[in-house]
């Protein structure tokens, strides 16, 4: 009997279970074996292989990575941070950014939405990105560790980036999902900011 309930349970997983042969992405657009690293796409006649110009978007990605990671921090307060940037790229950052205190000041972190304006940094060029903090965010912190220096990290990711030869690049926030190879591309910019009393 104990060997019958092993055998069913065994095919049970292996029936229910077991992955199959692809991993889809893309809203299931897109489908990848996962043993041959073969990707196709879904279109009208049936699956057919993806074609090398769809595959070249993410061979930018290490250079991406790169370069944002060369942006020099030139100042830093408590509601920003001045970029500069000496790369050939102009990048645009996501709008919501993680920023997250010691913990002498009690809170952790909280997101922060970016303005639009705030969002762009050219090529070339120093740039002011503001931290709107929340009110609740904002009032907890001056009053758990106002009139003190703190340490604070930025968590930055870029959104796209376009590059002066007309080489363009989109964070693929579809080519993250479970078992994609393909890094989520970020910056923490960490400093000590003097957090204001009220």
């Amino acid at each position: 009997m104990k060997w019958l309930v092993g055998i069913g349970s065994v095919l049970t997983g292996l029936i229910f279970f077991w992955p199959t042969p692809y991993r889809y992405e893309d809203g299931g657009l897109i489908r990848i074996n996962r043993f041959t690293g073969h990707a196709e796409k879904a279109g009208g006649d049936g699956w057919a292989p993806v074609k090398s110009v769809e595959v070249v978007k993410d061979s930018l990605t290490p250079e991406i990575e790169k370069q944002f990671g060369a942006l020099e921090v030139t100042g830093q307060d408590f509601d920003s941070i001045t970029l500069k940037n000496s790369t050939p790229w102009s990048f645009v950052v996501i709008e919501s950014s993680e920023v997250g205190f010691d913990p002498a000041c009690g809170v952790n972190s909280d997101y922060v939405t970016l303005v639009t304006a705030d969002r762009s940094i050219p090529a070339g060029t120093e740039a002011k990105v503001r931290l709107p903090y929340s009110d609740r965010f904002r009032t907890a912190l001056t009053k758990s560790c106002g009139g003190a220096k703190h340490s604070r990290t930025v968590t930055l990711r870029p959104n796209s980036a376009s590059s002066s030869d007309g080489r363009q690049w989109l964070e693929d926030t579809s080519a993250h999902g479970s078992g994609s190879s393909v890094p989520i591309i970020s910056r923490k910019v960490t400093g000590d900011v003097d957090v204001p009393k009220s």
